[in-house]
């Protein structure tokens, strides 16, 4: 007995295929002009339905980004400017038990922010210059924080004490 393998072609087939294509072409196409924002009811869509960052400041409307802007707040504090390092040396040590003193100034208008000091060599001899580092020294900020004075004890002859102070315009 012989079989049929070809297979048959039937009118509900024709009918199924030509309605999946028809779905395919304009299923989607159609969909979108169908819905607009006036079929959605208010308060239907919520964050929970919106992905993140989907939606721009230029899709808001130029009322909903004035509201979201709010109130200028007070100008804020203009903050320091014109940084400048001030130097002063105090006169040479004349012995090792001597207490030597510097009092270094910012120029008018200007506040102290910060001070260094330093032992320099100022002998004549084949050591010149050198800079001291273990000799005694300090440095305090004076009452209107305008300046330092400084205030130290040699090892040697023939070193001075250096300060200098950083100063700025603060307001």
């Amino acid at each position: 007995m012989k079989t049929n393998t070809r297979p048959r072609v039937t009118p509900s087939f024709v009918v199924a295929c030509a309605a999946l294509v028809l779905a395919a072409i304009t299923g989607v196409a159609t969909a979108a002009p169908l819905i607009s924002g006036r079929d959605i009811a208010k308060n239907a869509i919520t964050t929970k339905h919106i992905k993140d960052k989907a939606v721009q400041t230029a899709d808001l409307a130029p009322k909903t980004r004035k509201a979201l802007q709010g109130r200028k707040g007070p100008a804020g504090r203009d903050g320091v400017s014109g940084y400048q390092v001030v130097t002063g040396d105090s006169a040479a040590s004349e012995g090792t038990e001597d207490w030597i003193h510097v009092d270094v100034a910012c120029p008018e208008g200007k506040k102290a922010l910060g001070s260094s000091v330093t032992w320099v060599y100022v002998g004549n001899d084949a050591y010149s210059p050198a800079v001291l580092y273990r000799s005694p020294s300090t440095a305090t900020l004076n009452a209107t924080a305008t300046g330092y004075s400084f205030r130290g004890s040699p090892l040697w002859d023939d070193f001075v004490l250096r300060g200098s102070v950083t100063c700025a315009t603060v307001r």
